[in-house]
C-alpha cells in the first residue's frame, strides 16, 4: 500500500513514536534509516518504508529467519503444499495487518494535510 504525501514526511523516529502511541498492539523495531517493522507475532508483520514522497506499507514476514524457514519448508515439502498453506494461514493476516497500519497512516497524514491548507 502506497501513501502519497504532498507535505514533508516526518522522520522515521517520529513515525515510530506515532505508531507506538496509536497502535500499541504491535511490537515495533527500527531497521536502518527508513524501515520500521511492525510485528504482530513471529510470522506476521508490516514493513513500513519511508521514502521522500511516499510511505510504503507491505505485509510480510518480520525478519530474515522467518523468510528462510518458509523457503526451507517450500524446498522440503515441494512447492504446492506450502504455497497453499501460506495463502490459507498467513497471507490474509499479513494483508489485514498491512491495511490496518496503512489506513491509519493515510488517515493521519490526510488530517495533517487538511490542517496545513487551512
Amino acid at each position: 500500500m502506497y501513501i502519497n504525501l504532498e507535505q514533508n514526511i516526518p522522520s522515521t523516529a517520529n513515525l515510530l513514536e506515532i505508531l507506538q502511541q496509536k497502535l500499541p498492539d504491535y511490537s515495533y523495531s527500527l531497521k536502518g534509516k527508513r524501515l520500521i517493522i511492525a510485528r504482530k507475532n513471529h510470522f506476521i508483520a508490516a514493513i513500513v518504508s519511508v521514502r521522500k514522497k511516499y510511505i510504503k506499507v507491505t505485509g510480510n514476514f518480520p525478519y530474515f529467519w522467518e523468510s528462510l524457514l518458509f523457503a526451507v519448508i517450500v524446498v522440503g515439502l515441494g512447492i504446492i503444499i506450502p504455497i497453499i498453506l501460506y495463502f490459507i494461514l498467513l497471507h490474509g493476516k499479513m494483508k489485514k495487518t498491512e491495511r490496518e497500519i496503512g489506513f491509519y497512516l493515510e488517515e493521519e497524514f490526510k488530517k495533517q494535510a487538511i490542517g496545513d491548507r487551512s
